[in-house]
């Protein structure tokens, strides 16, 4: 698991104090849910984050992801969150998201909310960027969360777009507060503070008038028409010339921002902005330095936050950034322009890095943006297994998809799979799955590891049997798998445990069926 992603974003010390905003969230309080919802740049994080601050309440924060969209994935990220601040939140929690059943999400909900209940101190949970959620059984988890939540806990959504929730029942019970970007746009006051006292720059009140006028107070357009009037000479004719869209004026600024910077800053941008987020050794990793002049990831890192660069800090210890979204978003444009022949190799180094440092996911992601799908696919064969183990097969089957035409070679990944398919619940799929990895296997030399696949699919063709109620077939599949099963090391002792109990199943199935024959049923 990320930490980082567990880290409430620290705030500036010259953050522009905003008591009209956190008056409103303060509202919150008292109701379910405080939904901010507004595009990106309109400081959402900052606020809440600041707000936090002040409150000095007991707070959990997760920022999310789209690979938070497997539903195993996404709780224990939540758990691992709610424990930060939930002493007696049971770890044994997490248990109910391993092995190799569906995992029972209405209980597990039920079970948290009541521990949540048992917890009297009020908290608050920040979800930061929810809109890349979309996952039905995620979403119907937070709904059920927010009909049932415990008057001691504080939801806060942080998110693009409306959320698929039932906002408009909330809002009529009123337990919603809501902050949109008419709120969350700076003032006129706002800008003269932000370009004036933070940015340094002497700007008379008609110029101020205007950049607020231009801008309509987006807080990412005013941050980089700041940074591109440092190093202006002439601020007022910067400001009459300043015009355009969102998407435009972003466009330029980055490329007067970028103009600015020496060469050496301009390339670390534009060569880190294919990461999601940056450490120093990853960055060391992954930029093509001087060879005159070593790269020092983390010092440059730190110097990009102390210009105010659109660096944010994921953690307490500075070691994890990563960049605004929007300035990321220009930023690779404009490397996809200028170097596309670079994005390949810059995704490749990145993907090394973190397979090196066990960081799978991104390992693979990375591979695959390198369009490296013999890289990307040995990485799902290796770790595959660990992640039924962990329950998450939604991920691992969007894995997989994405390297298909590999599965005819590789037979572990056709048999993850077959595991992943009966697991969600796609039955009529696992054996046209498994018979062709079956063949590849039949040809191979009978090893430990080939042995351990032939009962990794009898185990699995014994799941399937026992979903469709097959229980006489189920059982019979699982002692194939014993007789190939050592129960040693992990994944073949979890398939080893699988299969004996299904052998369970039919021995019950035996002794119900014998006890109604002598009657004890009746």
């Amino acid at each position: 698991m990320l930490k980082t992603k567990l880290f409430t974003p620290p705030v500036r010390a010259n953050c522009i104090v905003r008591p009209r905003l956190t008056e409103q969230i303060n509202r919150g309080l008292d109701k379910a849910l405080v939904l901010i919802s507004a595009p990106a740049g309109y400081g959402k994080t900052t606020l809440v984050s600041s707000w936090l601050r002040e409150i000095n309440a007991p707070s959990a924060w997760l920022s999310l992801e789209e690979g938070d969209n497997d539903p195993i994935r996404f709780l224990q990220y939540l758990i691992a969150a709610l424990e930060r601040i939930i002493p007696t939140l049971r770890p044994d929690s997490l248990g109910l998201l391993q092995g190799m059943q569906p995992a029972p999400f209405d209980a597990l909900t039920s079970l948290l909310i009541n521990e949540i209940a048992e917890n009297s101190a009020p908290f608050v949970l920040v979800l930061d960027d929810f809109h890349v959620i979309h996952a039905k059984p995620i979403l119907e988890m937070l709904a059920f969360l927010l009909e049932h939540m415990p008057p001691q806990m504080h939801l806060v959504l942080l998110a693009r777009t409306d959320p698929p929730l039932p906002l408009s029942r909330l809002r009529a019970r009123d337990q919603l507060v809501d902050l949109r970007a008419d709120q969350l746009r700076f003032t006129l006051d706002e800008i003269a503070v932000f370009l004036r006292q933070v940015m340094g720059l002497r700007l008379s009140a008609d110029d101020i008038a205007a950049m607020e006028a231009r801008t309509e107070g987006w807080i990412a357009g005013l941050q980089l028409a700041a940074l591109s009037m440092q190093g202006c000479q002439d601020i007022h004719g910067f400001v009459s010339a300043f015009t355009g869209s969102h998407y435009y004026i972003m466009d330029y600024l980055v490329e007067q921002v970028l103009q600015i910077q020496s060469e050496k800053v301009r390339s670390f941008l534009l060569q880190t902005s294919v990461l999601d987020r940056m450490c120093g050794p990853l960055c060391n990793a992954v930029v093509q330095a001087d060879a005159t002049e070593p790269m020092d990831g983390r010092a440059m890192l730190e110097a990009l936050e102390q210009i105010n660069l659109f660096v944010i800090p994921l953690d307490d210890e500075r070691r994890w950034y990563r960049y605004h979204h929007l300035f990321a978003d220009v930023l690779n444009r404009h490397l996809e322009h200028l170097f596309p022949n670079q994005l390949p190799e810059l995704h490749r180094r990145a993907s090394q890095w973190y397979e090196q440092n066990e960081i799978i996911p991104e390992a693979i992601q990375h591979a695959l943006m390198a369009g490296d799908q013999q890289r990307a696919a040995r990485l799902v064969e290796q770790n595959g297994c660990t992640l039924i183990m962990q329950g998450e097969v939604v991920t691992l089957l969007k894995w997989i998809q994405a390297v298909e035409s590999y599965l005819r070679t590789h037979p572990w990944m056709a048999i993850q799979k077959a595991w992943a398919l009966s697991l969600t619940g796609s039955l009529d799929q696992v054996e046209p799955t498994l018979q062709p990895a079956e063949r590849v296997i039949s040809s191979l030399e009978p090893t430990v590891e080939v042995r351990i696949m032939l009962g990794t699919i009898a185990t699995a063709r014994a799941h399937s049997a026992n979903m469709r109620g097959e229980v006489h077939l189920a059982a019979e599949f699982a002692r194939q798998a014993l007789e190939y099963l050592p129960d040693s090391d992990p994944f073949p002792a979890s398939m080893h445990s699988v299969a004996t109990a299904k052998l369970g199943v039919e021995s019950r199935t035996q002794a119900v069926s014998r006890g109604r024959e002598l009657g004890l049923f009746e």
